[in-house]
């Protein structure tokens, strides 16, 4: 049906829908003017009882970026640390009860789902198919089963006639880390030893003499650590990314030795191979 608008000084006309095709709404929205001429969401025909509802595509988030005064709250682009297979939830920025629409946009161009709250309407991209699961009470999205090409920034767009609140994530996803290897080699005078840590594709060596160890750490550029320390006589070896962590320890033992260099008997706190 043609697109006509009724003369008035008013901005906004105030239009009930009634019998849209199957779809009963009760509700109230607001018709801005300037924002339908330019979207392809709605028609509405004027008759000479008043307005109507003529053909919804339910499409809103043109008409409401084109309604002045509109308030945009936008939130700061949380980074936000998953392994493999890992559901991560978005949340929008407010309460579900302040909006009608919601979008949620994968690096801002693909879709990821649309929920129309007045239309108690879903609908998803087939890439996220079976892999989110929507709460209708709080309208938050979990991504189910993340890999790593979901890695990137979700926005998370909520709108109503008077506003519109954007949350935005940055999502990076790891693979999950393998438990490290801590091996140990004496000296020939047995008062020194060296640990070495290994995990991925870094190794790092600190070296134990008489009752220290020197603290090492190393990071590659994908965010991958390895570092070895001491705490309360027990040596770590710690392997890490920004999303998952494992350790290798052994206990320090008190062991009596002969130090070469001395001619005398110490007691060393070292590893005694205990682990």
């Amino acid at each position: 049906p043609s697109t006509s608008f009724r003369s008035s000084s008013r901005r906004e006309q105030k239009a009930s829908l009634e019998e849209c095709g199957k779809i009963k709404i009760k509700s109230w929205i607001y018709v801005i003017k300037t924002a339908v001429l330019a979207s392809k969401a709605f028609s509405y025909v004027n008759t000479e009882a008043g307005w109507s509802c003529g053909t919804i595509c339910v499409e809103r988030e043109a008409l409401l970026a084109e309604k002045r005064g509109v308030l945009h709250l936008r939130g700061s682009s949380d980074p936000v640390f998953r392994v493999v297979g890992d559901s991560f939830r978005l949340e929008i920025n407010g309460s579900a009860s302040e909006f009608d629409d919601f979008f949620w946009v994968f690096n801002s161009t693909v879709n990821v789902q649309k929920y129309y709250k007045i239309l108690k309407h879903n609908t998803q991209t087939p890439r996220y198919k079976d892999r989110v699961e929507f709460n209708e009470e709080t309208c938050s999205l979990t991504l189910k089963n993340v890999q790593k090409d979901d890695s990137g920034l979700y926005e998370v767009k909520a709108s109503s006639t008077e506003k519109t609140a954007v949350a935005k994530y940055r999502l990076s996803v790891f693979d999950p880390v393998e438990a490290p290897v801590l091996s140990l080699t004496e000296s020939t005078d047995t008062c020194n030893i060296t640990l070495t840590c290994r995990g991925h594709d870094l190794s790092v060596s600190s070296r134990c003499s008489y009752r220290t160890c020197e603290e090492k750490e190393v990071t590659s550029p994908g965010g991958v650590a390895l570092s070895l320390y001491v705490r309360d006589s027990v040596i770590i070896c710690n392997h890490s990314n920004p999303a998952s962590w494992k350790q290798k320890s052994v206990e320090m033992k008190a062991c009596r030795h002969f130090c070469a260099d001395t001619g005398t008997h110490t007691d060393l706190l070292i590893i005694c191979l205990y682990p």
